[in-house]
């Protein structure tokens, strides 16, 4: 059977959906599947108050997702790995071992640059089965988050021999080394500052039965939307050059839609 080769610009788009991760996972003080090993780092993720009182089963949600786009294949999308940790006793705060990087199928290769990146999400398990589920369109009912933070996330970069890093991609490149990055975004949408790696990572907690989590402000909201519909018609455009126009999806006559609704986050 032949396969179909289709691709479809996901970066901005999965921003909502980033939900940071390691294979190696903990809570408090974690271990995970490398016991004995050196873990790659050790990183801290807090939450800025107290679990709200809806929230009935506070779980940290980790995964790897691409910066870029996904190669479907006959229609599907590659599974997204997730990994759920509980928050115990009114735990607010948990440090977790990494002892991998990404699997193979969430680096994005551009220019000899490979990338993955993460985010992380407190969420409400809410149907108790330990689990975060979600897709590329977002968080699948009846879970709820709530606890965020756009702008802070793990990196993982590795370089092909004599491949350069993006011009313009860290605003500290003088901090850069492949591997596992800890950074943070600058401004809106500008290049990323490379932080340590014990630099705590504050999801913002808001009551996810009492409204809509913190948003960016207006011009963020746009310079998001404006960002995720050039790259989606990019990758459109790349996809029809490299397989041709019956080999790629049609650009969503509400793109613009879509990319408002992933960019409230």
């Amino acid at each position: 059977m032949r396969q179909s080769k289709k691709e479809m610009l996901v970066g901005v788009l999965l921003l909502a959906l980033a939900a940071c991760g390691s294979e190696g996972t903990g809570s408090n003080e974690s271990g995970g599947d490398g016991e004995g090993e050196k873990p790659l780092a050790k990183v801290t993720i807090a939450l800025s108050d107290s679990t709200p009182a809806s929230v009935t089963s506070p779980h940290i949600a980790l995964a790897w997702v691409a910066m870029g786009s996904y190669a479907i294949v006959d229609d599907e999308f590659p599974s997204v790995p997730i990994e759920s940790i509980p928050l115990k006793d009114g735990l607010t705060e948990v440090r977790l071992s990494i002892f991998q990087g990404p699997p193979a199928s969430v680096l994005q290769f551009v220019d000899g640059v490979a990338l993955a990146m993460t985010g992380i999400y407190a969420f409400d398990d809410r149907n108790g089965d330990g689990t975060f589920e979600a897709d590329w369109d977002g968080l699948k009912a009846p879970d709820v988050v709530y606890g965020i933070n756009p702008t802070d996330f793990l990196l993982w970069v590795e370089l092909e021999e004599g491949a350069e890093l993006p011009e313009g991609m860290f605003a500290n490149p003088e901090a850069f080394a492949p591997g596992l990055l800890r950074v943070r975004t600058q401004g809106c949408y500008g290049s990323l500052e490379i932080v340590p790696l014990d630099a705590p990572i504050v999801l913002q907690v808001f009551d996810p039965d009492a409204g809509e989590p913190p948003v960016e402000s207006d011009d963020c909201f746009e310079e998001c939307v404006a960002l995720c519909m050039a790259n989606a018609e990019e990758q459109y455009q790349e996809c029809v050059e490299q397989f041709g126009e019956d080999e790629c999806d049609e650009l969503p006559f509400d793109l613009q839609l879509i990319c408002e609704e992933s960019c409230t986050f």
